[in-house]
């Protein structure tokens, strides 16, 4: 009784915290190639999570709905409109995320070119566009700022 009492809890904190996770702020839209901001999103659209990796650069981290893992990330320079998609390779995603994130986000200075680069080394593929996925990142990061 107190196992299942113990699980019963368990289980009732963790519908309380996903209760208490914030929704993703924009959406993938992959019929569009887009994101759409929190509120225009359908049931078809994947998750998408957003982090500032500073300089006015935006990273919005996208979750494919169905296996609910990382499927890409873009990366948007919001002052020039210079995007970078990365579709993580399937398999073992970790060693590209890592890098990814090391990049990014670590102490090192690298150019939208030498990190799609290293992403294609890694095994993902990447594309380089300009204002093509939307403003749903940059939009929420001019928002911060006020």
């Amino acid at each position: 009784m107190r196992l299942l009492a113990s699980i019963s809890l368990m289980a009732l904190a963790a519908t309380a915290a996903d209760a208490l996770a914030p929704p993703p702020p924009c959406y993938w839209d992959g019929a569009a190639g887009r994101f759409v901001p929190l509120g225009q999103e359908t049931a078809t659209m994947d998750p998408a999570f957003l982090s500032e990796a500073g300089d006015g650069f935006a990273v919005l981290e996208v979750f494919h709905s169905d296996t609910g893992k990382p499927d890409r990330y873009v990366l948007q320079h919001c002052r020039s409109g210079s995007e970078l998609l990365v579709v993580l390779p399937r398999g073992d995603q970790q060693p590209a995320r890592s890098r990814f994130e090391d990049m990014v986000f670590g102490a090192g200075r690298y150019t939208m070119r030498q990190i799609g680069d290293e992403m294609a080394l890694q095994g993902a593929g990447v594309r380089m566009s300009r204002n093509e996925f939307g403003d749903c990142a940059c939009d929420l990061m001019a928002g911060w700022a006020e």
